[in-house]
């Protein structure tokens, strides 16, 4: 039975989709991460200095830890061998702080990165610097310090957390995107092949993005925490949380 005209256009042009398809995924596949959009979207958040009132900063749980004032050091974002590492990455997508530049520097650190344990009688945190010196070896402090350092250093507000359940205890970082922004949830969507929506905590600074190296990508699942604390390197400032 021979195919009408109409019948051969409509073929043709599932054979081109598909062509197209496989195009795109081979791409990706050749070059994980891979986005064909010229200019990813900008991180539209106006960064705001935390408030510090000084009684309710006096009786702080958080500011009495001695992790507090090692943590924020070792978050040493000003470090010119930070900035230039930063820099070298985020350039793949020159211009204003934007969602491609996150990745960038997220998925380098998470491919490059190399675990090694602390002492098992003492915790030691890296610095930023001390890090990137090292070739990206440490532990899950290490990584959440030099990630936040990294973004802080080209014009992020970050933040680091320590966070614990009844069996284990994890550290992560998270970006401020400012509020919940549809063209940069799908930059992300389409950057790492998945379906289901970010992963966030919104509160009164704004909407943080996960950036834990065990959700596999930016907006990925949360460690699940009960309690914890969360460290602003550019505030010098630390707040607690539960779930």
């Amino acid at each position: 039975m021979r195919m009408s005209t109409w019948h051969r256009i409509l073929v043709a042009l599932i054979i081109v989709c598909l062509l197209i398809f496989g195009f795109f995924k081979l791409v990706n596949y050749i070059y994980p991460g891979f986005n064909f959009r010229e200019t990813p979207p900008k991180i539209r958040n106006e960064y705001k200095v935390k408030e510090k009132a000084f009684l309710k900063e006096l009786f702080k749980g958080c500011n009495w830890f001695a992790d507090k004032g090692v943590s924020i050091r070792a978050c040493n974002y000003r470090d010119p061998s930070v900035r230039n590492e930063a820099a070298k990455l985020a350039g793949a997508h020159p211009g204003e702080l934007n969602i491609g530049q996150v990745c960038e520097i997220y998925d380098f650190l998470r491919n490059n990165w190399k675990y090694i344990n602390d002492s098992p009688n003492r915790e030691y945190y890296a610095t930023a610097s001390e890090t990137i010196q090292n070739g990206f070896h440490g532990d899950c402090d290490d990584f959440a310090i030099v990630l936040s350092a990294m973004l802080s250093s080209i014009g992020a507000e970050s933040r680091f957390s320590y966070a614990s359940n009844k069996d284990n205890g994890h550290a992560f970082s998270e970006i401020n995107i400012g509020f919940y922004d549809p063209n940069v949830v799908q930059f992300i969507v389409d950057r790492y092949y998945f379906e289901t929506d970010i992963n966030y905590r919104e509160d009164k600074h704004g909407l943080w993005l996960n950036l834990d190296w065990f959700a596999h990508h930016p907006g990925g699942p949360y460690f699940e925490y009960d309690r914890g604390v969360a460290y602003y390197p550019l505030d010098d400032y630390c707040e607690n949380f539960k779930r």
